[in-house]
């Protein structure tokens, strides 16, 4: 039996569903298209654009009702699954192109960026509640322990990060010894180009 193929563009990010044979992506165009894997061939089950630039990162809430996505236009969106609608907004959440995220609780996301920074908004709030300076460069990935109120963080600089987020600090850093901290390939000096020309938009839009 062959293995089913998704030709859903050029994606930057994939998520599972926690309980449901679905799948998300992120695309370089922005959109965002969800695909039910249930059966033999995969169905498309919704799909949205939320970002005006590539949408860099999807991950759905640990309830898997609603789907969170980060982009090159620095903005931050959440998504009912169902109802393929936005519930909540952040536009100019980062300085900078957002490269990750990482749900944490009920109701909170964690967002890294294309400098290094890590910020934590409550949805609730509508607000950054926390934010670190850890890094010299682009945040690789996030992962969030839900038992310490933890958030591991990997970058380009060859670091990585464990931040307490219950006391707002830095737990421990640690730096791998095997191989040299990774220069940054064309691939990603492209998207840092394409996103510092972007930069100016969101403070342009509050004059």
């Amino acid at each position: 039996m062959a293995t089913p193929t998704i030709r859903c563009g050029e994606a930057f990010s994939i998520d599972f569903h926690p309980s449901r044979q679905l799948l998300a992506t992120a695309l370089i165009t922005g959109q965002i298209k969800v695909y039910d894997c249930a059966g033999a061939r995969p169905l498309r089950f919704g799909t949205a654009r939320p970002h005006k630039g590539a949408c860099r990162t999807v991950r759905f809430t640990p309830g898997g009702e609603s789907i969170f996505s980060g982009g090159s236009d620095r903005s931050l969106q959440q998504r009912d699954v169902i109802a393929n609608e936005a519930v909540w907004k952040q536009r100019c959440a980062h300085k900078s192109a957002i490269n990750g995220l990482i749900p944490v609780g009920e109701h909170g996301v964690a967002g890294g960026d294309d400098d290094g920074r890590v910020q934590v908004w409550d949805v609730r709030q509508q607000a950054s509640v926390l934010q670190f300076e850890e890094h010299a460069d682009f945040l690789s990935d996030l992962l969030y322990r839900e038992h310490d109120h933890s958030l591991a963080c990997t970058s380009g600089d060859g670091y990585l990060s464990v931040l307490d987020l219950r006391r707002g600090r830095l737990e421990a850093r640690a730096r791998c010894r095997c191989v040299r901290a990774p220069r940054e390939s064309r691939f990603m000096r492209s998207r840092r180009r394409a996103a510092t020309t972007r930069r100016t938009s969101c403070s342009a839009s509050r004059r």
